[in-house]
């Protein structure tokens, strides 16, 4: 079981679960796909009840396919145990662009 869900609307895609090594490999080509057939997405975050490293290490990674392709990612709504790890790793001034939340 992958622990991670994928909900789609509109132009914006929300994950519910936990994001580990184990799920990051089931969901990274959907948020691709979802930026071939869009100018952008937001990635809600809100429902994400846990991440390790590699939670953010797959945000990193698409941002740098949206980056490649002239698309725009946004994530929102970082839950605080994500962003004491991006926080500790330096990436937070990269990936709170976009957050909801104004922290």
């Amino acid at each position: 079981m992958a622990n991670i869900e994928i909900i789609e609307s509109a132009n914006e895609i929300s994950l519910k679960g936990m994001l580990t090594f184990k799920s990051v490999t089931t969901i990274k080509q959907a948020i691709v796909r979802w930026l071939e057939k869009r100018e952008g997405v937001t990635i809600g975050l809100s429902g994400v009840r846990y991440s390790d490293s590699s939670g953010l290490a797959l945000l990193m990674e698409w941002l740098r396919y949206a980056k490649q392709q002239n698309k725009t990612l946004n994530f929102v709504d970082m839950p605080e145990q994500m962003r004491a790890i991006a926080q500790v790793t330096d990436l937070s001034n990269i990936l709170f662009l976009g957050d909801s939340s104004g922290k």
